[in-house]
């Protein structure tokens, strides 16, 4: 009897042993922090070919900070939108409808202004990779971006054109319809012509020549550049726009020095449309970029390592600019008081200070 007595006991301890680990790890699993994000973008890639490397670049973030915070727990909601603006208003109402309490996207500044603006009534947070003009942030105390701001980049585009490149005279495709495109062409001029105020011997000819979005016959702005004498033309423009003048260009015999921004995509897309074409005796550009491909740092060598093995392939600048914005949201949104509630979120954004990203060793904003 004792023995089946003890064995009785071991039994009932071994159970009770079990039921509690079992109850401790449900336990545990309530525990894990869990981070709501809306990611609004759209379905195609009809402007560039950027769209599908962004949302890789968010996934890897996820991946790697779910990896390297195990209490943490990351819902991506995708709220996909069409290339008109109404259908970047719908997407953005529907992740108001589901209380969203932080959002990452809008690769186009129109589509970041419709978003800012939208989200604003029910104080969600909003960070965007891609979207530089200062109308994006300016006086939305909820809005954030992780990229340069379009002021500086038109400025040092201006100044590098004119210090490095000495052109004879430069012809400027000034795409009006976007606020992305018409403030950076705008800032780029304006620079151009300070420039030339400061230092007579840099007063460089600039020929401006408007186009709308989608022009196809770029003819008669070609003729008019080669009529006067350009012999660097800047684009601060969308890819499409830039893939269909130089093509144009070289059928009519004209080179000129390309000179653009982050709206060109990706440099493997111009590479492949523009120097391996044969149609292109010649294609020679300069335009900024996000990020420092061969950066050492450790947070760099992670994200390629990671992107990599997720993705099977190699990240371009715009999945490093997209996992950085992700990257501080999600540290914001862990660190917040109230992870579910965008006022806590954006009090954990603006105390960011010297944040080591891919993009940036000293992050703020």
């Amino acid at each position: 009897m004792k023995t089946g007595k003890s064995l009785l006991l071991a039994l009932c301890a071994i159970s009770t042993f079990y039921l509690t680990s079992v109850s401790a790890l449900c336990g545990e699993r309530k525990a894990k922090k869990t981070l709501n994000v809306g990611v609004i973008l759209r379905l195609n890639d009809k402007f560039n070919d950027t769209v599908a490397t962004m949302l890789a670049g968010i996934e890897t973030a996820k991946s790697l900070y779910e990896k390297k915070h195990p209490g943490v727990r990351i819902v991506l909601k995708r709220y996909p939108h069409g290339d008109d603006l109404e259908s970047v208003l719908k997407a953005t109402t529907r992740a108001v409808e589901d209380k969203m309490p932080a959002i990452i996207g809008g690769e186009l500044s129109e589509e970041s202004i419709v978003i800012g603006d939208k989200l604003a009534e029910s104080k969600a947070v909003f960070i965007t990779p891609t979207s530089s003009n200062p109308q994006v942030t300016e006086n939305k105390p909820y809005v954030f971006r992780s990229c340069f701001s379009d002021t500086l980049v038109a400025g040092q585009l201006a100044h590098f054109t004119a210090d490095n490149l000495k052109p004879t005279a430069i012809g400027l495709v000034h795409n009006v319809s976007s606020p992305y495109t018409d403030f950076l062409s705008k800032r780029f001029m304006e620079t151009i012509k300070e420039i030339a105020a400061k230092n007579p011997k840099k007063n460089i000819p600039i020929i401006e020549e408007k186009v709308l979005r989608d022009t196809r016959d770029f003819g008669p702005q070609i003729e008019a550049f080669v009529k006067g004498g350009v012999t660097h033309v800047a684009m601060m423009t969308h890819q499409s726009d830039l893939l269909k003048f130089a093509m144009q260009a070289a059928d009519k015999d004209f080179f000129p020095v390309y000179i653009g921004s982050d709206g060109w995509g990706s440099n493997e897309h111009v590479y492949k449309n523009l120097v391996v074409e044969p149609s292109q005796k010649k294609f020679i550009a300069f335009r900024n970029s996000y990020w420092k491909q061969d950066a050492t740092t450790p947070i760099a060598t992670e994200f390629r390592k990671t992107y990599a093995k997720d993705q099977r392939r190699e990240p371009n600048a715009w999945a490093a600019i997209s996992f950085d914005a992700a990257w501080v949201l999600f540290n914001s949104m862990d660190k917040a008081a109230k992870p579910s509630d965008g006022e806590s979120i954006r009090k954990a954004m603006v105390a960011i200070k010297d944040f080591n990203l891919v993009t940036a060793d000293h992050f703020k904003f």
